[in-house]
């Protein structure tokens, strides 16, 4: 017998997976499953699938047009020796912890760092940046639009 709880809804366990039984309006019951309620987890196509999500996601317009300019601004090659140590000791290990985690515990970026307390800041931090940076892209993006409208006229602007 399923005991029942404060709210009259039964309560039982089957196969490890809580069921409860939530009398609807019309004194009807119906039994959801926490593992039915869960949306179809998405699979990759193949391990090449996976590789160029990662390097879609990692690689943007800051990557291939800002990046040379701050190479150039601070230092050049003696600016890309320490940059590639950071990248290998650090921001790849980062990156691939946190798809590895996110990956096997199906959560996201903020999700994955609030396992651990401590480095709850580290998603939060994450998001906000990622925000910022799409700020970033739509100014840009918009500017690209205005220059192509603004070419299409027989005068163009910058002319004078």
């Amino acid at each position: 017998m399923a005991p029942k709880n404060e709210k009259s809804e039964i309560v039982s366990i089957e196969k490890g997976v809580k069921m409860i039984t939530i009398p609807d309006e019309m004194n009807q019951s119906v039994t959801k499953s926490d593992k039915e309620n869960e949306p179809e987890r998405g699979e990759w196509g193949g391990k090449l699938d996976f590789i160029f999500s990662c390097i879609s996601y990692a690689v943007g317009l800051c990557n291939v047009w800002r990046f040379p300019y701050l190479c150039y601004e601070n230092g050049g090659g003696a600016f890309l020796f320490p940059y590639l140590i950071c990248l290998v000791l650090c921001a790849v290990r980062l990156f691939f912890l946190e798809v590895a985690i996110g990956h096997y515990l199906s959560i996201g970026g903020v999700g994955v760092w609030n396992l651990i307390p401590v480095f709850k800041g580290i998603g939060f931090a994450s998001m906000t940046i990622v925000c910022l940076y799409n700020i970033y892209y739509v100014v840009i993006i918009a500017w690209t639009l205005l220059y192509l409208v603004s070419s299409m006229t027989t005068q163009l602007p910058w002319e004078s």
